[in-house]
């Protein structure tokens, strides 16, 4: 097994899911029987499943069935095949907008863990991604106050070299040389 940590980002649209470098439509449909061709067939739980067909009808919720679930087994297949790879530790980046946080509080996902939990990790996750955010921005601004420091550092230089001919300068004339 590949010991690489694979980072698969999903966007699960309604009518197309995405990766980095997939797109297809949100379509699946189970097959009763064996497929003769395996383009674009999932096997899952001993049954197979077309993806891309006609893309799925908006439910209110995504996760009222599998089919969302079964996608995004697709979307990590097709990801992985065009990395090459075939067996991969996954870490997936997925979200919920912010607009649907409320709304799917009450679903339960496919596996168990709730929504509400979800939110939480969510939000933990948010919270990282905003203290590194933070971390990079302070990071800019040390780099920005040392550029302004050394800016001000060659500026005293050049006026205390201005100073020094300016009295170089001045003694010259005094002395009636100039």
């Amino acid at each position: 097994m590949n010991n690489k940590l694979e980072v698969i980002g999903i966007d699960h649209g309604w009518s197309m899911m995405k990766t980095v470098t997939q797109v297809f439509v949100t379509g699946v449909k189970e097959i009763t029987t064996t497929p003769a061709l395996f383009g674009d067939v999932l096997e899952y739980d001993g049954k197979y499943y077309k993806i891309g067909t006609v893309r799925q009808e908006v439910k209110d919720t995504k996760v009222e069935d599998d089919s969302f679930y079964l996608l995004t087994l697709a979307a990590v297949a097709k990801e992985l095949k065009k990395r090459g790879l075939s067996d991969a530790k996954v870490f997936l980046a997925v979200g919920l907008p912010l607009t649907r946080f409320g709304a799917e509080r009450c679903c339960r996902i496919g596996n168990g863990m709730d929504v509400e939990r979800r939110l939480i990790i969510m939000r933990r996750i948010a919270g990282a991604v905003g203290t590194a955010v933070l971390q990079i921005l302070k990071w800019m601004l040390k780099i920005v106050l040392g550029a302004l420091k050394l800016f001000l550092g060659l500026v005293r230089l050049v006026l205390l070299l201005f100073c020094l001919i300016a009295r170089v300068f001045l003694s010259f004339v005094r002395m009636g040389t100039f």
